[in-house]
Formats: structure tokens, sequence, C-alpha cells
């Protein structure tokens, strides 16, 4: 490890103490917090530990220029440990979430974090920011000559592919391409004014207000923060307006602050791009955790089914919402969680970002918690970890679940927001559980079975096809080579489903969307087996296929009731 730059690196975070410190103390503490010499006691402690750091700081320089063996020697431990394995990578991407880390809460020091605190977190973001060029400096051969580790890979998927998985990939991109371009001229419906669309949009009526809240100027930095940061409204999650706002963007730099009334523009962008990709990304993902794109037949089957669902269809055209947002984040973390494998390694952690993200936009998350405790208990039974290393593995989910659904949802840092979220919360639990509050003359304000069916029926397929999908699920979760993902996609759609039936009144068609969507995809599960079998079982051949035939027909006929029922519904829309 070259000394140089660890010599400058270390002067740099001396100048930096130091300037912190000088920060600090700048001005005086409220004359009720004085504790000595004007200060209070957290900024005297604070001042306090920049020194003791610069002291250390110091120290290490003299080391250094001294030419210490015992510090050249830990510099060279230093250095072959990060040349293991990837451990440069793995440091690398550290102080990079730290730094980041670091500027948020400098931001924050404006809106919710003791203004004292501003210099500390300036001192620290100074301090990973240089060490993460310092590291990339000394280490910038080795960082060319490694291959990115696996929990970057997966950023390059295309690379873990065969050729005919590509080819596979390709065409539903094309079908995915045609399937998003075929909504857009309804998606353009009802968008010719402002004023019209706040008289008749429905839902997005109500939450198009408050994501332009997200761009309101303010008159002075903290009011412009609060803005973005703090929408009052937390029906849905702050990660469903951050997307959303991604996604108007460009229209606000073309137009200037009053770019909220071209709503001819922004609503379609919502809707296609919020509503419509997720969706098709979560068709692609369910259908390659299906089939894997080895059945180039299959793969395009599984994806035009689940995009033609009624329900997907209906949701499709003429709604933006939250809920494909949602969905997506419920795929990625079986998707990673079927990944994993019981190794417990980047996809466990990815499982729990994606985990963290479908419960910050609206709460589904929780409802992964079977699956979750199935893949650790499957994982210590197969004598794959010990019972400590569960323990560990289970206490790390948590951790980073809390860690990724407090950044994805700012609110949740500043007490008022809290308390206003858990009223919101309470108020939204009743609504749910009994029905809101108008008349109800066909009693649909009831659970159970028998009354959520009509509407499963109505939108997701007939009750012998949705019993034909529970049979396909069951079987392949306790035969063929692949039951444990099959058990864990039934370990999510039994509590999720189960809560809707049991415990909620309110009936739609987008609260079944999440538990569907990927029990729907299962129905696929038995014909593939099936296909393995008569690949293999000669004797058995003809049964096997018979049986695989008899399914898929059930599945064409199911599709042909819902195209007709797709039908409808497009052309309703525009109307």
């Amino acid at each position: 490890m070259r000394t140089r730059y660890i010599s400058n690196l270390i002067y740099f975070w001396i100048i930096s103490s130091a300037s912190g410190l000088v920060m600090l103390l700048y001005r005086a503490s409220e004359p009720q917090n004085a504790y000595l010499l004007g200060y209070s006691r957290e900024r005297l402690l604070l001042a306090a530990g920049i020194m003791l750091f610069i002291i250390f700081l110091s120290i290490l320089g003299v080391l250094l220029h001294t030419k210490s063996a015992r510090f050249q020697a830990l510099l060279t431990q230093l250095s072959g440990w990060l040349l293991q394995n990837d451990n440069l990578y793995s440091t690398a991407f550290a102080i990079l979430v730290l730094t980041l880390l670091s500027v948020g809460a400098i931001l924050f020091t404006w809106l919710m974090f003791p203004t004292a605190l501003r210099p500390l977190f300036s001192l620290l973001a100074a301090i990973f920011l240089s060490s993460l060029l310092t590291v990339a400096i000394i280490f910038r051969q080795s960082f060319t000559q490694k291959t990115l580790p696996a929990y970057l890979r997966f950023l390059n998927p295309w690379k873990t592919l065969t050729i005919s998985q590509k080819k596979t990939f390709m065409v539903l991109s094309i079908i995915g391409l045609a399937y998003f371009l075929a909504f857009i001229p309804v998606n353009l419906q009802n968008t010719e004014s402002l004023q019209g669309f706040n008289a008749h949009g429905g839902d997005e009526a109500v939450v198009y207000p408050i994501l332009m809240q997200l761009f309101e100027p303010g008159d002075t930095f903290s009011a412009r923060l609060y803005h973005l940061f703090i929408y009052e409204d937390y029906h849905y999650g702050y990660p469903f307006y951050v997307i959303s706002a991604l996604a108007v963007l460009p229209v606000r730099l073309l137009y200037g602050p009053n770019f909220a009334e071209q709503v001819q523009i922004t609503l379609p962008l919502l809707r296609q791009f919020v509503s419509v990709l997720p969706m098709m990304l979560s068709a692609i993902l369910l259908s390659y955790m299906i089939t894997k794109f080895r059945q180039r037949f299959y793969a395009i089957t599984v994806f035009l089914f689940l995009l033609f669902i009624p329900g997907v269809v209906y949701y499709n055209a003429l709604f933006w919402h939250p809920d494909a947002l949602a969905i997506l984040c419920v795929v990625l973390t079986l998707f990673f969680l079927q990944r994993d494998k019981g190794k417990f390694d980047y996809n466990w952690i990815l499982t729990a970002v994606a985990c963290a993200l479908a419960t910050s936009i609206r709460l589904l998350g929780f409802f992964a918690g079977l699956a979750v405790a199935y893949a650790m208990l499957d994982a210590l039974i197969n004598h794959k970890i010990s019972l400590r290393k569960v323990v560990l593995v289970g206490l790390i989910f948590v951790l980073v679940m809390s860690a990724v659904i407090f950044i994805s949802s700012p609110f949740l840092l500043m007490p008022a927001a809290r308390a206003r979220f858990a009223e919101i919360l309470s108020e939204k639990q009743q609504e749910m559980k009994f029905g809101y509050n108008e008349p109800d003359p066909e009693h649909i304000y009831r659970t159970g079975w028998q009354v959520w069916l009509p509407f499963m029926e109505k939108h997701y397929g007939e009750g012998l096809f949705l019993l034909l999908t529970a049979i396909c699920l069951g079987i392949t979760s306790f035969m063929g080579d692949r039951q444990r993902e099959q058990r864990l996609i039934a370990l999510w759609v039994i509590p999720s489903l189960g809560y809707l039936i049991y415990f909620v009144a309110v009936k739609s068609y987008q609260y079944l969307l999440p538990s569907m969507l990927p029990f729907l995809a299962t129905v696929f599960n038995l014909p593939l087996l099936l296909q393995e079998k008569w690949n293999i079982n000669l004797p058995s051949r003809q049964v096997y296929r018979l049986l695989e035939v008899l399914i898929l027909g059930v599945i064409a006929i199911q599709v042909t009731l819902w195209l007709r029922a797709d039908w409808q519904i497009y052309m309703a829309k525009f109307h």
C-alpha cells in the first residue's frame, strides 16, 4: 500500500476535523441549554470526541512519517486483506453507502436532526468520501483486474444466461414492448385538462396533488426539504411518490413550476411507467421463476398468460397506483429468496431489501414472514446451517429490513409524522375490517370465502380453474426437483390471500393482485413437471403427455374467457 496516499488522507482528515471543530464551536448554544462556556453538554461532548480523533490522527501521522515497522506491517496486512476474495469491492461498497447516508444526514439537519450535528455529519461525509477516493486510487489496477463479486454480478444478469435463455428474454422483451405500447392510447384518456381530471379522476385525483407537493419550492431550504420528504398523507409509501416524481421529472424541467397543469403528459407517463411497466417486469420475473427460460414455449405462454389476466388489464388501464410497484417488490422478494438456496449470501440481503420496499409501499412485506422463516428452517433441517447461524442470519435480515424501511420512509424519523402515520394506519385498518362508512345494500362488506369468491372469479378465473391452480401448486410443493421454490410461493400466497379473505371486508380487485399474480403463475408448474417426467420415464410417457395436454387445454379455455373480458375492459376505458 502506497504510504504517500495514506499520509495525504490522514492530513486531510486532520484538516477536516479541525474545520468541523470550528464549525461546531462557531456559535454558542441556546442560553437555556448552556452548561459551560456557553455550550451545551452534547456539544461539548462532540467537541471532545473530535479533539480526541485529531490527536489519534496526529499519532498515526507521526508513526507513518517515522516509518514505524509495526505500523507498516499493519498497513501491509490491511492491503493483503483487501485483496482477498471480494473484500475490496465489499469495503468500497460499504464506504459508498456510509458516504450517502452521511450526506443524507446533513440534509436532515435542516429538517429534523439537531443543527449542532451538521458539522459532525459533514466531517463524516468528508472522511468517507476521501476514503473511497483513496481506495479507488491505490487499488485502481486491482479493480480493473478483479471480476465483479457475486453481490454485484446480479446487476448484470445477462452474462449468467445461456444463449437460448437470452433469445427467450429478447422475445419476451419484444412482446412486452408491444404490450406497453398498446396501453398508451387508453392511458391518454381523461387527460384533457386539470379541472376535468380533478372532477373525474377518482383515486388518481386524490394522489396527484400529494405528488405535486414534492415539487413545491418552499420559502426556505428547510421548507423545500419538508415538501420533498414529509408529504403528510401516508396511505401510500414514500417510494411510490419518489418513483412517480422521477417519471414526471422531465415534464417539470421542461415546463417549469406550473407543470402540474400538463396532465395530458404527466398522467400517461405515470400510468405507463408506474403501473404498466412494473406489472410487466413482475410478469417477466415470474415467467423466469417458473420456467427458467429453458422452455421458450412455456416462458412465452406464462408471460402472456399473466399479462392478460383481467385484473391485470383492468389495473393497467387508466390507473396510476402503487400496487404494481408493491407487486414487483413482492416478486423480487420471492425471486431472491429462491436464488438464495439456503446459502444466506448477497441474495439474502437483497431479499430483505425487496421485502422492506414492499413494506414501505403497501405494508405487503410482512406477509413474507412465513416464506422467510421456512427458508431458514429448511436450511437448518438440511444441515446447511447451524442453529447459531440461523439466529445470526435472521437478525441480519431484520436489521437490514428495518434500516431500508427507515431509509425509504424518511418521515418515520420525525415524531409528528410517525404519529400521523400511525393514526392513518389505524383508520385504514378499521375501514378494511368493517368497510367504508356508506350504505351497503349488497352486503359485500363482509369477510369469508363465499363473499370473496365472486370477486376472484370476475377478475382472476373460474372457481374450478382456481382449484386446479391450487392443486398444481400443492403437488409441485411436494414432488419434483423444485419443491423448495414452490413452497416459498405457497407460503407467500397463503398468509397474504388468507388475510384478505378472512380479515378484510372491503372488496377490490387490486387488493388481490399481489397474491393472485404469483399464485396463478404456478398453474404451469404441473405441466412442466409432467413434461420432465415423460421425457425420462418412457413407460408412462403417454400418460404424462396426456395429463400435460389436458391441463394446457383447461388453461386455454380460461384464457379464451379472459380475452373476451379483456376486450370489454379495454374498450370500456375509452368511454
